[in-house]
C-alpha cells in the first residue's frame, strides 16, 4: 500500500479494538527516562492527539536524545533489554513502552518506561525502575502489519487514529486514572509483518 498518506491507510486497515474486562494492576520493571514534553502538551490526551509532537530533554543519564525511538535503540544496542529478558522476575518475553505523565507545572518530569511485566510477589533488583499500571478497562488496538522501515510511522498514526477518530465515535473517554501503553510481543520482533498492541484505558462517556 501507498504509505505516503499513512493516517488514511491506518484508518482503512485498523480493526475495531478488543474491549478487555477490568485488567488488574500489574508492575513493569525496566528503565525509566525523565522526559520534558512541549508546553502545548497539558495532559495525556493532548499528547496522544498530536503524537508527532517532539519529546524534548530526554535524560538517559548519558547523553541528550530527542526521540523515544532513540531510547529503544540505545537500550537494545547496549544490551540492557537483553539482560532484562534474562531476569528471573520476568513474567513473559514481551516489552512494554509506557509514559507516566506529570503536569508541565509540576516539579517532577514525566517518565517514559521501557520494560517488561514482572511476576507477582517477587523481588526486583534495585538497578531496575518499577512502575505500576493501575487497574482499568482497556480497549486494545493492533497496528496494521508493517515492515521495519514504516513501523514507527504506522504506530504513531494508530495513536492519532485512536484519539482523533475512534474516541469521538466510541461512547468512551480516556481514563486518566490509568496508563496507556504499547505491548511489543513476538509479532514485533521481526523485520516484516510487525504488529504492536496498544492498550488504552477507557471509561464510559459521561452524558
Amino acid at each position: 500500500p501507498d504509505l505516503s498518506k499513512s493516517n488514511q491507510f491506518v484508518s482503512e486497515f485498523i480493526v475495531e479494538p478488543k474491549i478487555i474486562a477490568k485488567k488488574t494492576s500489574f508492575k513493569l520493571a525496566g528503565f525509566a527516562f525523565k522526559i520534558k514534553l512541549p508546553v502545548s502538551i497539558s495532559s495525556p490526551v493532548s499528547h496522544y492527539l498530536d503524537p508527532l509532537s517532539p519529546v524534548t530533554d530526554i535524560d538517559d543519564g548519558r547523553k541528550p536524545l530527542n526521540k523515544l525511538q532513540e531510547l529503544w535503540e540505545e537500550c537494545r544496542a547496549d544490551g540492557r533489554l537483553e539482560k532484562l529478558h534474562r531476569e528471573s522476575f520476568l513474567k513473559f518475553h514481551a516489552e512494554y513502552g509506557a509514559c507516566f505523565f506529570k503536569d508541565n507545572d509540576s516539579e517532577e518530569k514525566s517518565v517514559y518506561l521501557i520494560g517488561v511485566e514482572a511476576k507477582s510477589r517477587v523481588t526486583i533488583p534495585f538497578e531496575y525502575d518499577v512502575y505500576t499500571i493501575p487497574e482499568a478497562l482497556f480497549a486494545v488496538f493492533s497496528t496494521p502489519s508493517s515492515n521495519e522501515d514504516n513501523f514507527s510511522l504506522i504506530l504513531k498514526d494508530t495513536w492519532k487514529f485512536i484519539f482523533s477518530e475512534w474516541f469521538p465515535n466510541s461512547g468512551y473517554e480516556f481514563d486518566e486514572n490509568s496508563i496507556a501503553f504499547e505491548l511489543y510481543d513476538e509479532r514485533s520482533m521481526g523485520d516484516t509483518g510487525k504488529v504492536c498492541n496498544i492498550y488504552i484505558p477507557i471509561v464510559n462517556r459521561q452524558l
